[in-house]
């Protein structure tokens, strides 16, 4: 029998020692213990993410931006884990895993990462809405959150396109107006 990883005995150490609180405490301990031992840089075994979410009921305190988190602390081992649970080759910029959130320069200008849906990467760039603007919009519906940017370029990429740098090709012709 294979021993479990440190990962999953701290989270065995949490999920035991709070059977008797509230599934919103519980729930809660669990996300930030997962933090922790991805923050502490301890070792995921490729299977942990799989056992976690047969374990502990991670359907109601496993988010999506954990991934994000992975990357952004450089746990690698996390990160395959989390790629192999959910059964995903990474997108790689300059060798750095590209997750929602992430932001880089292209040719054409900044982007930032929207989406991550298995084989498809969803990349933005966003122009400013003008303060004249944004009080129009704001004075129209009071409860908008809408944000001071627009979406000012959408690029669907693959992984094709990206690792064959077609990217910077992808963006030009998107800058032209071509299809």
């Amino acid at each position: 029998m294979k021993e479990q990883s440190d990962v999953i005995s701290l989270l065995d150490i949490v999920w035991d020692k709070s059977r008797n609180k509230s599934w919103l405490r519980i729930n809660s301990m669990m996300a930030m213990s997962l933090r922790l031992a991805i923050y502490a840089r301890l070792k995921f075994e490729r299977d942990d993410f799989i056992e976690i979410e047969k374990k502990y009921r991670s359907g109601y305190w496993l988010r999506e931006e954990i991934y994000r988190y992975c990357c952004e602390e450089k746990n690698t081992s996390a990160c395959f884990s989390y790629e192999k649970w959910l059964g995903f080759k990474p997108f790689l910029w300059k060798n750095i895993r590209m997750y929602p959130g992430f932001s880089f320069q292209a040719s054409m200008g900044f982007y930032q990462v929207t989406s991550l849906k298995g084989d498809k990467l969803i990349v933005c760039s966003y122009k400013t809405i003008s303060e004249a603007s944004y009080a129009a919009l704001s004075r129209m519906n009071p409860n908008s959150n809408r944000r001071r940017r627009t979406i000012k370029r959408r690029i669907t990429l693959t992984h094709s396109s990206l690792y064959q740098n077609d990217i910077r090709a992808e963006f030009f012709r998107k800058e032209q107006g071509g299809k």
